[in-house]
């Protein structure tokens, strides 16, 4: 009527279908739908849940609670390794470790650079703060000046982590080995998560006899340090083989955490009485952005180096400790 095309429900040629063509496309679309496997329509249903635990997964690889390399996720975290002797056999030791193993299932990968650090060379904040993590990990001489300790808290103060391993630290040009005196002005003591002095002002940090057949006990089930998981408190789960030789006359400072020790064994078994703090790490010094931790073993030891491994990951990645 008004020049248009053909009316609802009519063919391009004006006609409305039959009801032979009605009754035929009826019959197609029944026989199509009976064509569909048995169960079709439930598999439809579950693909929106499919995709939820998909993206349940990227997120979890994204937090480093799965491995990241299933979705080709890696993070670089970059460490600095500060020693009197960068060439040391216990230093490439150490940059080696922390570059393997445990690194590959986290999703993550450990960038590590050895420096130089003697009373000599400049320390600056502002150098430290380019690195994700920094390791005092001092092979013969344990000074710390004044200004590389000063530089050492800015550090920490505007985020940063710094792992003290064993004795590292706790000497002073001026005033000689004191240990980490817990409140001393003179050394790294005021900003410790532990303390080895004497109650006379004596250097007590020394190495006692060695730790056979041991193993790392965590405070909590669901330590991220623990290597083994949260199944048990014990890394390895059975005494391992090796030897430590852990720094003595440290106890927790009061603004410390003990995350684990070291418990040794005799040839039978038993437990024996000796213990000595495997990681200590700060809780409350004033310094809330950043961390200082304390360990009481050689990083680059197996099968300890794992755990060494994730307490570089979770201090990087800002993980919590329990």
């Amino acid at each position: 009527m008004y020049g248009g095309g053909a009316p609802a429900g009519q063919g391009s040629g004006g006609e409305a279908p039959s009801n032979d063509a009605l009754y035929a496309a009826a019959m197609m679309a029944a026989m199509q739908d009976q064509a569909k496997p048995k169960y079709s329509k439930y598999l439809e249903g579950l693909l929106p849940l499919a995709l939820l635990i998909i993206l349940g997964a990227f997120l979890a690889a994204k937090m480093g609670l799965l491995p990241g390399s299933m979705f080709g996720m890696s993070k670089t975290i970059h460490v600095l390794v500060l020693t009197d002797d960068p060439n040391a056999p216990q230093i490439q030791d150490l940059v080696s470790a922390v570059a393997q193993g445990s690194g590959e299932y986290l999703g993550f990968t450990v960038e590590a650079e050895p420096q130089s650090l003697i009373p000599s060379d400049p320390l600056y904040a502002e150098t430290l703060g380019n690195y994700d993590v920094v390791i005092l990990d001092q092979i013969n001489d344990k000074s710390v000046t004044d200004t590389q300790r000063d530089e050492f808290v800015k550090y920490v103060k505007n985020g940063g982590n710094l792992i003290i391993v064993k004795d590292s630290g706790t000497c002073t040009p001026d005033y000689g080995c004191m240990g980490w005196g817990g409140g001393a002005i003179m050394d790294m003591g005021a900003y410790m998560p532990v303390r080895c002095i004497s109650s006379t002002g004596q250097y007590m940090c020394h190495y006692g006899k060695p730790m056979s057949n041991v193993r790392m006990y965590f405070f909590s089930h669901n330590s991220e340090l623990n290597p083994a998981g949260a199944a048990t408190k014990y890394f390895p789960g059975k005494p391992a083989n090796v030897q430590i030789n852990p720094l003595r006359g440290v106890v927790v400072g009061k603004n410390g955490v003990r995350t684990a020790v070291f418990y040794s064994y005799d040839a039978q078994g038993k437990q024996l009485s000796d213990s000595a703090s495997a990681i200590v790490l700060s809780h409350s010094i004033g310094i809330s952005n950043g961390t200082i931790a304390f360990v009481n073993f050689d990083p680059a030891t197996k099968p300890f180096d794992a755990v060494f491994r994730r307490l570089i990951y979770f201090l990087a990645n800002k993980g919590g400790f329990v």
